[in-house]
């Protein structure tokens, strides 16, 4: 099991900016709230997401990529919280789309 994962590791860090940037794409498309962000702004802590799970799965070690994944995720969150014209659905919305995306490059 642990060789899949070193596998899917492998595939999203070499795919991980391509996957950015079409995550970027189909936000911008779908959520009027992201339109008006910058880069940095929508992407907030997407890479580090990203990072944190390809590293979890490297080492094999799940409860680590589940408890940083929900860490980055309550921090991604907090940030649209405070940007007044994001709803909870489209935060959500973000997530759904950055699995769709991910599993187009796998």
């Amino acid at each position: 099991m642990l060789e899949g994962h070193v596998h899917l590791a492998h595939q999203l860090k070499q795919d991980a900016e391509q996957i950015i940037e079409e995550w970027e794409t189909q936000v911008r498309q779908a959520l009027p709230s992201a339109r008006d962000l910058d880069k940095l702004a929508l992407r907030d802590s997407l890479p580090h997401f990203l990072d944190e799970l390809i590293e979890a799965l490297s080492a094999g070690d799940r409860k680590k990529a589940l408890r940083e994944s929900g860490l980055i995720g309550k921090e991604h969150g907090k940030e649209r919280a405070r940007q007044s014209n994001y709803q909870i659905s489209e935060v959500l919305a973000e997530y759904w789309i950055l699995r769709n995306v991910i599993f187009t490059f796998l």
